[in-house]
């Protein structure tokens, strides 16, 4: 409905600065048709939007809007385009300020999920994964950022990123680092942001090796052993947690 009406509203600005009389009643058609989606969309809309739109009639510019309601049909349809587009960008803000971002980390030997000894791992593809998991968060406010490398140094640059770009929850599966990378460890520890430890297969079930972890004690939770599952009890975990 947003879409359509800002379609129609970019129309009508354009084209109707001489109407004659066929092209003003065309013109009072669409209009019609604009304020059916805004009654739809402010129905749909959380209250949250309505707050905003509180906030909206104290700016420069929707005060114009309302000091010109009088002027031509032409003019009064290109204040009101300019109101739609100034209620969609604080929308947009707003939705950006209340985000969850969730950065989903993949350490290496991970992008050869379905190939590499599916009898441990199991036969789901990174790419599997991945688009599972972002089929969880459509429509929930939620946005997913993926990182996959097989080199230590990139993934403890990823871990520091976050300490500038958002994100709120981190989700990783160290993969052979866990029982080895004391710098990622260490880079954790210092973004100081809650992450939930992951891995495939049950490493307390295999090697010795693989049974000592350096993130564990960081982290807020374990998830060992329950193959691509894992992963999506985990992101329903940071969808929901504070």
């Amino acid at each position: 409905d947003l879409l359509i009406t800002n379609q129609l509203l970019y129309q009508l600005s354009y084209n109707s600065q001489d109407l004659n009389e066929a092209s003003y009643y065309r013109c009072l058609g669409n209009y019609g048709q604009i304020i059916k989606n805004l009654a739809h969309l402010f129905v749909i809309w959380p209250s949250s939007v309505f707050e905003m739109i509180q906030k909206l009639f104290l700016s420069d510019r929707i005060q114009y809007f309302f000091n010109n309601f009088r002027l031509s049909s032409a003019k009064f349809v290109k204040n009101l385009y300019i109101f739609m587009i100034t209620v969609h960008n604080y929308s947009m803000d707003a939705e950006n300020a209340n985000a969850k971002n969730i950065l989903i980390i993949h350490g290496p030997n991970l992008n050869l999920l379905g190939v590499r000894e599916p009898e441990i791992y199991g036969g789901n593809t990174l790419q599997d994964i991945n688009r599972n998991l972002s089929r969880l968060t459509e429509n929930t406010g939620v946005r997913l950022d993926f990182f996959q490398s097989n080199a230590e140094s990139a993934l403890i640059d990823r871990v520091q990123q976050t300490m500038h770009d958002g994100t709120n929850f981190i989700i990783i599966n160290p993969a052979a680092y866990t029982h080895t990378s004391i710098a990622l460890r260490d880079a954790l520890a210092a973004v100081k942001l809650p992450f939930i430890e992951l891995h495939l297969s049950n490493i307390y079930s295999r090697e010795s090796f693989r049974q000592r972890s350096y993130f564990s004690d960081l982290a807020i939770g374990v998830i060992s052993g329950l193959g691509a599952k894992g992963y999506e009890l985990a992101l329903r975990y940071a969808m929901t947690s504070d």
